[in-house]
């Protein structure tokens, strides 16, 4: 696969990286969380994540159920994907990612890395 397909193809590396404990806390992230955000500060970062994701989902759910059903799954089961996830992009505004958790552990705890992909990107 040459670097055109890969970009042509997109989504094959994820736009950003996040780390939720087992309680649903965002823990850590990757510099491409940074980069694409807007921050250059971790905890900065960190800390004002949370005004990127919308109360709702345009299904009528709650934001916040969602992400702590998906994180809880991925931790128990090891894996769990939310195929259409809106969150407000620094530059344009609502737009739809898909969200890949899977399960790591660190000596005897267990978190959620989540992976944030472009649909677009994808298709």
């Amino acid at each position: 696969m040459t670097n055109q397909s890969i970009e042509k193809n997109g989504g094959v590396f994820p736009l950003a990286t996040i780390i939720y404990d087992i309680n649903s806390n965002l823990v850590d992230c990757e510099k491409d969380a940074l980069n694409y955000f807007g921050y250059s500060d971790k905890q900065k970062f960190l800390n004002n994540f949370p005004k990127f994701i919308p109360p709702l989902q345009l299904n009528g759910f709650k934001s916040k159920n969602i992400l702590e059903n998906a994180i809880y799954t991925a931790i128990n089961a090891g894996y769990c994907i939310i195929a259409k996830f809106w969150l407000e992009s620094p530059k344009n505004g609502q737009v739809a990612y898909k969200l890949s958790f899977t399960r790591i552990r660190v000596k005897n705890d267990s978190y959620a890395i989540i992976h944030i992909h472009d649909i677009d990107s994808e298709n």
